[in-house]
């Protein structure tokens, strides 16, 4: 395969990292409800997707198909868990992300190629955030540590700087929705 748009994003996912936690104060994921527990004690985790493209099993072999995806708040679309509900929110700082992320290629794979062929001069991070802007999510190959967590309250408005820890809470207290 020639080299392109994902190679260079690979290259430099910690540039890539840094680029989104300044972009995005805040980043969400929706799960059940039911996962809460599994969560306290292992921190948020990556899951198999099942198939991956070339270019992220060459990058990170069969591991590349566990990802964990991620929405920036404050971007054009929230697409919808792929968990069965009810569901909470968890959402984590910008500065808390982990270091190996990149294209959510489980929703879109192709917008970060059209972009690159119709502005070739366009840096290879502004794609990156360009496509997590456009579509909603990016996709995490490394766990977030259940110490690095927030959970939406019941009570308190969508905002995950008014949320309190994951460990602050029972199961009981979670805003909860389908």
């Amino acid at each position: 395969m020639a080299y392109d748009i994902y190679d260079e994003l690979f290259e430099d996912m910690q540039a890539g990292r840094d680029r989104l936690a300044r972009e995005y104060n805040w980043f969400t994921h929706d799960t059940s409800h039911d996962r809460l527990a599994q969560i306290r004690k292992h921190g948020l985790l990556p899951h198999d997707v099942g198939s991956c493209p070339q270019k992220v099993f060459d990058q990170f072999g069969a591991t590349g198909r566990q990802i964990l995806c991620l929405h920036p708040i404050g971007t054009e679309l929230r697409p919808r868990s792929s968990h069965d509900g009810p569901l909470v929110r968890l959402a984590t700082k910008g500065a808390d992300l982990p270091g190996r992320l990149g294209l959510d290629w489980s929703y879109d794979w192709r917008l970060a190629r059209l972009i690159r062929e119709d502005t070739p001069e366009k840096p290879h991070n502004d794609v990156l955030i360009e496509v997590a802007r456009r579509r909603g999510s990016i996709a995490v190959y490394d766990g977030i540590p259940a110490a690095k967590l927030r959970i939406w309250k019941k009570g308190l408005p969508d905002d995950p700087a008014q949320w309190p820890r994951l460990d602050e809470i029972t199961d009981a207290e979670a805003h909860t929705f389908d």
